[in-house]
C-alpha cells in the first residue's frame, strides 16, 4: 500500500510475498454489468486519482459481482467470502463480492494498493501490492446526515458525499434549510437556494457511490428551517399569510392543519423524484417545543394527536415502497429510566406529554436515537426502543469518544444500524472521517489515524479539481452564528 494503511480498516490483511502487477499510462479493469453508467464513471475517475491522473483506465464490462484489473483470468477469481474479497498478483487483481455495494467498496480499497513507482510523462509505472484481503462491516446499515445551510457551499457537500461513499457509507440523508428551490412555493427558500439541477449533481455524485439518497424534511419541529437560536423562519420571513401552517411560535408545524399536510405531502414529493428510488423518507420531529399549542391542537391530547399524525405520515410513505425515520426525543420521558441512566440522556417527551404515543406508532417506523452525551458503550435508550420492537439507528455527533460508544452500543445491541450527524460542523467533521468511518466499520478499528492522511485521501476520492484555496481542505466551522 502506498500510504500507512488502508481505509477503513478491513478485517484480514495479508503482503504476499512474489513479484507485484505492473503498468503504465494504461490499465485495463473489467467491470461487471450489474454497475451503472454512473457507478462505472465513478470508478473510472477514482482510478485517475489514485494514480496522480497518470495513468487512464481501459474499461471492458464482465458479469456477476466481480471486477478485475490486469490480465487476471476470469475463472481464477476467488471466493467472495462473506462480504467482499480482494486478491492481487503479478497477473493483476480480483475484488469478489457478494453484492453491487460490496464490489464498489472492494474496489475502493483495491485501489489504495496501487503505488506509484514513476509519474514523469511518457515513462509512467505502478505496481499493485501482491495482497489476499478480506473484508466486512462489522454494522449493516451506515447512514450520514448531512444539512444544506445558507452558509455550505457545494463543495464542501461533494467532499462529504465522496469521502462516505470512499469509506463504505451506505446512505446519504440530505436536509434542506430552505436551500432548494421547490416547484411548489417560492416561500419555501431562501433567495440563495440551490436549483434542483445544481443539487442533482450531488445526488448523482451519492448514487455513483452505490448510496441511497435519503430525502428529509422535518415535519414538526424545526419547521422553521433554521436555527432556533436566531430567530430566523424562512418561510414566514417572507409570507407572513401563511402562519396558519404553523403553531403560533412558527417553529413547529401544526398538525391538525390540513393545508399544512397538503403542502408538506407536495415537498414530499418533490423530495423524492429529486433523490431517487429509496426505501426510507426522514420525517425528522426533533426539539418540537411549541407542540399542540394553537387553539385547535390544544384540544388534543398531545401524545394522541402525535401517534396519529406520525401514523398518518407513515402510512403515506408505504404507498411508495418507502419507511419514514424520526427524532427519538418527543417519545420517550427521562422519568421512564433510573437516575443514573437519564444522567446523559435527551428526552423531551415529558415536556408536553408526548412519550406515551411510542406504544401507538406503527412499527414500521424507524427511530434515530440521537444521544451526543454518552461515551459509554452504555446506551439505555436504544435497547428502550428495541424492546419496543422498533428499528433503531444510533445516531452520534462529531465527538470522537461519543461515535465509538454508539457504535459500539449498536453493534452489542443488534440496533437497525448507525446514522452519523454533522449539523454545522461538516468542515471539521470531514477531517475525523476516516477514524468515525474505522469505528463503524470495524469492532477493532485502527488505534492512530493520522489527519495529514485525510487530507491525502481527499484530494484523491473529491470528483473535481481543486485550484482555490477556498475549496481546499476543510474549515473549522461551517455555521458561526
Amino acid at each position: 500500500m502506498y500510504l500507512t494503511r488502508l481505509y477503513p480498516s478491513p478485517n484480514t490483511y495479508t503482503e504476499n510475498s512474489g513479484e507485484a502487477f505492473m503498468f503504465g499510462s494504461e490499465c485495463r479493469i473489467a467491470l461487471p454489468d450489474c454497475l451503472s453508467d454512473a457507478e462505472v464513471k465513478n470508478i473510472a475517475d477514482l482510478f485517475s486519482r489514485f494514480t496522480f491522473t497518470a495513468s487512464k483506465a481501459k474499461l471492458v464490462r464482465c458479469s456477476g459481482y466481480t471486477a478485475f484489473v490486469g490480465d487476471f483470468p476470469v475463472d481464477a477469481a476467488p471466493d467472495a467470502g462473506e462480504y467482499y474479497t480482494v486478491h492481487s498478483d503479478k497477473r493483476g487483481a480480483v475484488v469478489s463480492a457478494v453484492s453491487k455495494k460490496a464490489l464498489i467498496e472492494g474496489v475502493s480499497m483495491l485501489m489504495q494498493l496501487i503505488i506509484p513507482r514513476s509519474l514523469d510523462a511518457g515513462s509512467e509505472e505502478f505496481t499493485i501490492t501482491p495482497v489476499d484481503l478480506a473484508d466486512q462491516p462489522s454494522i449493516k446499515v451506515r447512514m450520514i446526515h448531512l444539512c444544506v445551510f445558507p452558509e455550505s457551499s457545494m463543495s464542501t457537500l461533494k467532499k462529504a458525499v465522496a469521502m462516505a461513499g470512499f469509506l463504505g457509507f451506505t446512505h446519504v440523508i440530505l436536509e434542506f434549510w430552505g436551500m432548494l428551490r421547490y416547484d411548489i412555493n417560492p416561500s419555501l427558500s431562501w433567495d440563495n437556494a440551490f436549483t434542483k439541477t445544481e443539487m442533482k449533481s450531488l445526488v448523482e455524485l451519492a448514487q455513483g457511490w452505490g448510496m441511497e439518497v435519503i430525502p428529509m424534511i422535518n415535519h414538526l419541529g424545526h419547521a422553521a428551517q433554521s436555527r432556533v437560536g436566531m430567530g430566523r423562519h424562512t418561510i414566514l420571513n417572507q409570507n407572513p399569510r401563511m402562519q396558519l401552517l404553523f403553531e403560533p411560535d412558527g417553529w413547529t408545524w401544526c398538525t391538525t392543519s390540513k393545508k399544512a399536510r397538503a403542502l408538506l405531502s407536495d415537498i414530499r414529493s418533490e423530495l423524492m423524484e429529486l433523490c431517487g428510488d429509496g426505501e426510507y423518507f426522514h420525517l425528522g420531529f426533533d426539539e418540537a417545543y411549541s407542540f399542540a399549542t394553537c387553539p385547535n391542537c390544544r384540544k388534543h391530547e398531545p401524545y394522541k394527536l402525535l401517534a396519529e399524525y406520525i401514523n398518518y405520515l407513515s402510512d403515506d410513505l408505504a404507498k411508495y415502497g418507502r419507511r419514514g425515520i424520526i427524532w427519538h426525543d418527543e417519545l420517550i420521558s427521562c422519568n421512564d429510566f433510573s437516575p443514573e441512566e437519564r444522567k446523559n440522556m435527551v428526552a423531551n417527551g415529558q415536556s408536553h406529554n408526548t412519550h406515551p404515543a411510542l406504544d401507538l406508532i406503527d412499527h414500521r417506523v424507524v427511530i434515530a436515537d440521537w444521544q451526543y452525551n454518552y461515551g459509554t458503550d452504555a446506551n439505555p435508550s436504544t435497547e428502550y426502543f428495541i424492546k419496543k420492537g422498533f428499528d433503531v439507528l444510533c445516531c452520534p455527533w462529531d465527538n470522537p469518544s461519543n461515535v465509538k460508544a454508539l457504535c459500539n452500543s449498536t453493534r452489542n445491541t443488534g440496533a437497525f444500524g448507525i446514522m452519523m450527524t454533522t449539523w454545522h460542523h461538516l468542515p471539521a467533521f470531514i477531517s475525523m472521517m476516516p477514524r468515525f468511518g474505522d469505528y463503524m466499520h470495524s469492532e477493532k478499528p485502527a488505534p492512530f489515524l493520522p489527519i495529514s492522511e485525510t487530507a491525502a485521501l481527499l484530494r484523491k476520492v473529491y470528483p473535481e479539481a481543486i485550484q482555490t484555496f477556498e475549496e481546499s481542505g476543510w474549515r473549522r466551522c461551517e455555521v458561526d452564528d
